[in-house]
């Protein structure tokens, strides 16, 4: 279990690793929404939005490792 103060530091982290696109869409996707729901919001294309998820994921993982 981490504490808030320890989410809030990774929180930061991977902000600072991502576009304002790529940290928009990610924080919409780890709120549940869809793609499409995703793309409907930020008015972009669904593959703009599978696009920036694809570039969250190689990132974060790069941060991970």
């Amino acid at each position: 279990i981490r504490d808030s103060s320890t989410s809030r530091g990774l929180g930061d982290v991977y902000k600072r690793q991502l576009s304002e696109l790529e940290w928009r869409v990610f924080q919409f996707y780890l709120s549940g929404l869809a793609y499409n729901q995703i793309a409907l919001k930020l008015g972009v294309s669904v593959k703009t939005v599978n696009n920036a998820m694809q570039r969250v994921r190689r990132k974060l993982k790069a941060v991970l490792r």
